[in-house]
């Protein structure tokens, strides 16, 4: 005796093989997803590793601290999470925010200890790119 296969068994066979391929493929599209993060991977430690050369102070934070102050460095108060951790005995800096329409963003005007001690700085430091300044100089040693 014949089988007749009808539609639905055409349909559920081509369904099978169509699922097949996909799940065949699948293994060399997550192998080289896997392979693109590790690139990212090595890359963002490099990028990491570039800002604690320039900023050596930032070999005190783990990666997790470092990767948050570079990616949220426009904000001055997301660094000033991890300011006490950069500089010994700050607990943050005093700083008021310009309007846009100025060159500046920030004005950095004293440091304020643990204890709730504020020093006021003489001379105020301006941050006009925060991420750039904030790295490459310490804007407590170097005059703007």
């Amino acid at each position: 005796m014949k089988q007749i296969i009808g539609y639905n068994d055409i349909v559920e066979l081509k369904n099978y093989h169509i699922r097949y391929l996909y799940v065949s493929d699948i293994l060399s599209i997550l192998e080289k997803m896997n392979g693109d993060l590790e690139h990212c991977r090595r890359s963002l430690l490099r990028h990491l590793e570039k800002r604690r050369q320039i900023f050596p102070r930032f070999y005190f934070l783990s990666m997790e601290d470092v990767l948050h102050i570079v990616c949220n460095g426009y904000d001055l108060k997301q660094v000033n999470l991890y300011i006490n951790k950069l500089f010994e005995n700050i607990g943050s800096l005093i700083y008021e925010e310009l309007d846009e329409g100025d060159k500046c963003l920030f004005q950095i005007t004293g440091v304020q200890s643990a204890l709730g001690e504020r020093l006021n700085f003489k001379q105020v430091k301006y941050l006009c790119n925060i991420i750039l300044t904030y790295y490459c100089r310490s804007f407590l040693c170097v005059p703007p």
